[in-house]
C-alpha cells in the first residue's frame, strides 16, 4: 500500500510540474535523470510489490473473498510495473539521446 500511495503521490506532483512548466524555472535540475531514478525506483518497488501480493493469493476455496481481493490487487500492480518499466525505458532513451536522427544530428566530419 506505502508503494502505490507514494507512488502515486510523486507522479500527481511531477505531472502537476511538467504541466505548468516548472521545470523550465528549475532548470539547475537534471530532470531527464531525476525521471530516470524515480521511474527505475517506481519500477523495481512494484516488481516487489507484485511479487509480495502474487504470493499471498492462495485457494480461493478456503477464502473467497479475500483470494478476488488479492487477486485483483496483484493484477494492477502487474499493469502499473509494465507502465512504470516503459516509463523508465523511454525516460531513458530521452536522458540518452537515442531519439536523434539524421536530419536532427549535429555530428560534423
Amino acid at each position: 500500500m506505502f508503494v502505490a500511495i507514494f507512488f502515486w503521490l510523486v507522479t500527481i506532483i511531477l505531472f502537476a510540474m511538467y504541466l505548468l512548466q516548472l521545470q523550465m524555472k528549475l532548470y539547475m535540475i537534471p530532470w531527464p535523470v531525476v525521471l530516470v531514478i524515480f521511474n527505475t525506483a517506481a519500477t523495481v518497488l512494484y516488481v516487489t510489490a507484485f511479487i509480495t501480493c502474487s504470493a499471498a493469493v492462495q485457494d480461493h476455496i478456503r477464502l473467497p473473498g479475500d483470494y478476488n481481493k488479492r487477486a485483483a490487487a496483484s493484477f494492477f500492480a502487474c499493469i502499473v510495473m509494465i507502465a512504470y518499466g516503459a516509463s523508465t525505458f523511454f525516460s531513458f532513451q530521452e536522458w540518452k539521446g537515442f531519439g536523434s536522427n539524421a536530419a536532427t544530428s549535429q555530428v560534423t566530419d
